[in-house]
């Protein structure tokens, strides 16, 4: 049973081919229910495109996969071959049920543990290769075997880790096409790598020739070190344009197996690419000031993020501007439809009197939509919920929702509008679940979705625990903080706080007084919710007296 496989010859494959069949394996529901399922399958596809295919012994695959420990014997623990039997079992269903729409096939063949990658054609190469990889001619050069593209702001690098201590250097292969597996399904970037170190030039000329000469933007670069057990990551990201360190972190683990240098590359990826990584914020910054016609189509998506992060009617009417541009010059690219008709029922949900009509025009802007793709498909419905939950169509809603999580679990930004809706609709547990799993993930979350368990807390009767999470909004332009503050101080009593709370909110919203109940039931939704609001925000009102 620990022999590999040994396919025929045949022709390579690129591996991004690879890696983007894979993502979609993992994304279905058999190997989304099972971490150690498809913790194999990543190891093993992992491994087999680092050419390491001869390390697939039960002995490799239990320790490093499947977290047993050093003094793993395969003659009385057959966990391996248990789950290649299971592993196996869920790819032919998958398969069975997605086999006419794949141009590429990942098999595991009964009796062995190395993946084998099978074309619509039929083709089944040794082991794949990653097209845009090249090696160094000697030790220290910056020859570059294969010119890279020139799509300079959506390429992404990612170098080989270094390795320090016992084991190191496989964690770290591991952890470097983990990553190239995570990044590669991102329609925004163009991902090369896992790509050798460079030598005793250094990497700042290593950079700058990348930059230069082959157009690459961003480079991931990083270390894995060991000792007596622990597992410290280290990764940094840079501008290879200008050699500047745009974001780094370091990850610390009292244990070291493959699963985790699994859940660090999770961690990376959404720092460094998520909706509001690294990379994201880089260019966002950059063309802040710059007109919709001289923007990129990726570029025109990101000003949604000002938006998300200002609150301010001058930044929303920004990103409705440049989105229309956008669905204007782009018309058939399903996230600037998608987010434009955000962008008009956010106006509509908050008050900003921007534009008219919000709900014929969401219908106009989705109904143009090409769905392609599961992300696109997510988005759009995800927006259908949305204007579904703003006119009180409670189940199309959380239908509306549920199917657009189900295309596309791990999207940060259609999670967080599905979140507010749930637990506007009384679902607070499946709310908060989203809202917690996209502060897990990604770092750099906006920090009004504190509101979210502000307001679950606040309708509990729980007004301190309210009120520290409300404190942690620190986005003064938003009206949702000092609302929550002046209703949970005027709930606790504290008649001065609540009263400068209250003026802040009226500097916000100076006709919150007549127009406030409207508005906070469309957010709320429930007629309860607001009425137990208004209770808090009505003794905070007195205490201006």
């Amino acid at each position: 049973m620990n022999t590999p496989s040994q396919p025929g010859p045949g022709p390579q494959i690129d591996a991004d081919a690879v890696r983007q069949e894979l993502a979609r394996i993992l994304a279905s529901r058999g190997f989304r229910e099972s971490s150690q399922l498809a913790d194999f399958l990543r190891f093993v596809v992992a491994e087999t495109l680092a050419g390491r295919e001869d390390r697939l012994k039960q002995y490799t695959i239990a320790v490093h996969a499947l977290a047993r420990a050093h003094g793993f014997n395969p003659k009385h623990d057959p966990i391996v071959r248990v789950t290649a039997h299971r592993v196996r079992r869920l790819l032919k269903e998958y398969y069975d049920q997605n086999g006419a729409s794949v141009g590429m096939r990942i098999e595991i063949r009964a009796g062995h543990y190395t993946p084998e990658f099978h074309t619509a054609a039929g083709e089944c190469p040794r082991s794949a290769t990653v097209g845009d990889r090249a090696e160094p001619s000697s030790p220290g050069t910056l020859e570059v075997a294969k010119p890279l593209p020139s799509q300079a702001d959506l390429s992404l690098l990612i170098l080989a880790f270094a390795g320090c201590g016992r084991d190191a250097a496989t964690l770290a292969c591991s952890l470097a096409e983990q990553l190239a597996l995570r990044l590669t399904p991102n329609p925004a970037y163009r991902v090369l790598g896992p790509w050798p170190r460079p030598g005793s030039a250094g990497v700042g000329e290593f950079l700058s020739t990348l930059g230069n000469q082959f157009g690459v933007r961003f480079v991931l670069d990083g270390s894995v070190c060991t000792c007596s057990g622990d597992l410290r990551v280290a990764a940094r990201l840079f501008d290879a344009r200008t050699a500047r360190n745009v974001w780094a972190e370091t990850y610390r683990y009292r244990r070291r197996t493959f699963g985790t240098t699994d859940e660090v590359a999770s961690l990376i990826a959404a720092a460094v690419a998520d909706d509001w990584g690294a990379i994201p914020l880089a260019i966002e910054r950059e063309t802040r000031n710059r007109s919709p016609v001289e923007l990129t189509s990726y570029e025109l998506l990101l000003r949604r993020n000002r938006w998300i992060r200002e609150f301010s009617a001058e930044s929303l009417a920004d990103t409705i501007r440049c989105l229309e541009h956008a669905v204007r010059t782009f018309p058939d690219h399903s996230s600037h439809r998608a987010w434009l008709a955000w962008a008009y029922l956010d106006d509509f949900a908050h008050g900003m009197g921007l534009v008219e009509n919000h709900f014929v025009r969401v219908a106009d802007v989705l109904a143009g939509t090409p769905r392609r793709d599961p992300a696109a498909e997510a988005e759009v419905r995800c927006m259908g919920g949305y204007a579904n939950f703003l006119q009180g169509n409670r189940s199309a809603s959380l239908r509306e929702h549920e199917a657009a999580w189900r295309a596309n679990p791990d999207d940060p930004s259609t999670n967080i509008v599905f979140a507010s809706d749930a637990c506007a609709l009384g679902d607070w547990d499946r709310g908060l679940t989203l809202v917690r799993a996209v502060m897990e993930r990604t770092p750099q979350y906006p920090d009004w979705l504190h509101l979210l368990p502000a307001v679950g807390h606040y309708l509990r009767g729980e007004y301190e625990e309210c009120l520290s999470e409300a404190q942690r909004c620190q986005t003064d332009t938003f009206p949702w903080s000092p609302l929550c503050r002046a209703a949970a101080l005027g709930q606790l009593g504290r008649r001065e706080k609540a009263a400068a709370e209250m003026r802040r909110l009226l500097d916000l919203v100076p006709d919150f007084r007549t127009r406030g109940t409207d508005l906070m039931r469309r957010i709320l939704y429930s007629h309860r919710s607001v009425k137990a609001m208004s209770a808090g925000l009505q003794k905070a009102t007195e205490a201006l007296a």
